[in-house]
């Protein structure tokens, strides 16, 4: 009996793990390259996003970047764009310094793909 709980335990245990959204996170920093950081959210967040400021004051460089789990999501833009957040719901997608909002990097493989092949299979007059 206790062999079987065990596996059950870690069978449970690591379901849960999978269902996790993946973002990456960072607070505040100057460059994109320094928010490549990925880590498991909570349970209860549901969409990855990115904050991104222009000109902040108090600080020297002119953007600053904070990515984040979040559990709600509202894209806004702010001050005639000096300040934006973006959403997006699947792991990974705030890899770049606006996020992607859901278009999954399958999607876009698929689309230069398409447009390749149609490329190549033109003869022209």
């Amino acid at each position: 009996m206790k062999p079987f709980l065990t596996v059950l335990l870690t069978a449970v245990l690591y379901a849960e793990q999978a269902n996790a959204l993946i973002c990456y996170t960072c607070n505040a920093q100057p460059s994109n390259d320094l928010c490549m950081v990925a880590d498991d959210c909570p349970n209860n967040a549901k969409y990855c996003g990115t904050t991104v400021v222009m000109n902040p004051p108090g600080f020297s460089s002119g953007i600053r970047i904070s990515k984040m789990c979040m559990v709600m999501c509202q894209e806004t833009r702010q001050n005639n764009g000096s300040m934006s957040t973006t959403c997006c719901h699947t792991d990974y997608c705030n890899y770049n310094s606006a996020a992607t909002s859901g278009i999954s990097a399958a999607v876009l493989v698929a689309a230069f793909l398409a447009s390749s092949l149609h490329l190549l299979s033109w003869t022209g007059p």
